[in-house]
This record gives structure tokens, sequence and C-alpha cells, in this order.
């Protein structure tokens, strides 16, 4: 199972997968500035990617108010940014994450369900009680 009990950076990591079912886009996240959260009346919040090799301010994304709560709980363990750093997701010292670890976390909790989906089998499939499509009940085969 995934959980907090099983990943050390669980709210990060729960942030991020909220994040990627918001419609971002892993290079997104990983960008997401933490001088741009702008909270919203309904517990959600407005964020921005800056994209600074093209001096952008980046798209607006407004998160729902689940991914707002899920944001918050991370916030008081999101580790001390290195000098320099205003990136909102943090890895290990303080640095950004890299954009490929959002989608090395969704293959992390597949593989922790593999066990149990490979488990199941199909069931076979059941004899329908008409007739199939295309024969004919006559009175000689009654």
């Amino acid at each position: 199972m995934w959980g907090p009990q099983q990943a050390r950076h669980y709210l990060r990591d729960r942030l991020i997968a909220y994040l990627l079912l918001e419609r971002m886009r892993p290079g997104e996240i990983v960008r997401l500035d933490n001088r741009h959260l702008y909270p919203q009346p309904d517990g959600g919040y407005e964020v921005r990617a800056p994209d600074y090799e093209f001096e952008a301010i980046g798209k607006q994304f407004v998160l729902d108010p689940l991914t707002g709560a899920a944001l918050l709980a991370y916030l008081p363990s999101r580790p001390r940014p290195a000098d320099g750093v205003h990136t909102l997701i943090l890895g290990q010292g303080g640095r950004p994450i890299v954009s490929r670890y959002p989608n090395m976390l969704v293959r992390q909790i597949a593989d922790c369900t593999r066990s149990s989906l490979s488990a199941r089998r199909p069931s076979p499939p059941t004899p329908s009680p008409t007739p199939a499509y295309g024969t004919r009940q006559t009175a000689a085969t009654e």
C-alpha cells in the first residue's frame, strides 16, 4: 500500500498527485513558485508556474478546495529552501525536485497495486438467456 507509513514524504507526494489530477503537467508542477500562491474564498488556490527562461509569468491554475487542503497540509512540512530557491515543491536539501519525479511517483503508486490487480481473474462470460442475434426460432426448432 502507499500512504503515510510507507512514504517518507507522503504530504509532498500527495500534493503532487492532486496537482496531476488538476491537469498540471509535471514540468509545471516542479516550477510552481511559492511566491505565486493566492488563496481563494472557497478554500482553493490560484497558482502559477513561471517559466523564467522565457521571462513569462506562467499559466494560471485555479486549484479546487481538496487540492488546496493538500497544499496547506504540505506547507508546514516543506523543507527549508536553499538560497534563491522559490519553487513550492522541494526535495532533499531544499532543492527543487526534478521534472521526472511526478511520473516516477505515479509509477511507484501503481506498482504498489500491481499484486492486487494480478490476483484478480476475469470472470468467464455468462451465457445469454436470449438466443444469439440473427438466429430465428421457428415452430420446427421449438
